[in-house]
């Protein structure tokens, strides 16, 4: 069973995305601020991360991510947000996201994000070359 960490400002988003990944193989884990993540991630191992950024601060948002793949760079992130934008899209999958998800998302449009998350990790995990070739290619 993979372990998902869920961030989000609010409880009620974070449960709605634990809700909506309940009937799949995933474990969740959900924090409403952006400092537990940290503790979380020191006391158990998580297979990937959804981050809810249309309720968490923009800045603090993108220093978390930031963080997340300096710290953990085969933690694969999904970013969730209610912005359109695509110079947005370009900027979140620039720190690290390996998927963007606009709200309001259509039935299991989050599992299946997470399970391509899941699997970008797959490919690269054990590989560091790989690695360091997206973490070089995230900087730039």
């Amino acid at each position: 069973m993979a372990n998902i960490l869920i961030v989000g400002a609010h409880e009620a988003a974070t449960r709605y995305a634990t809700q909506s990944l309940a009937d799949t193989a995933f474990r969740c884990t959900c924090v409403t601020a952006p400092a537990d993540v940290r503790r979380v991630l020191s006391q158990q191992d998580m297979d990937a991360a959804v981050l809810d950024l249309s309720t968490l601060p923009f800045p603090e948002a993108v220093s978390l991510a930031r963080w997340l793949r300096q710290e953990h760079r085969d933690l694969p992130l999904v970013v969730v947000t209610s912005s359109a934008s695509a110079q947005f899209a370009a900027e979140v999958t620039g720190f690290g996201a390996v998927d963007y998800l606009r709200i309001p998302m259509a039935g299991d449009e989050l599992s299946l994000a997470v399970e391509r998350a899941l699997r970008w990790r797959r490919d690269v995990v054990g590989d560091d070359e790989t690695l360091e070739r997206q973490a070089a290619l995230m900087r730039s």
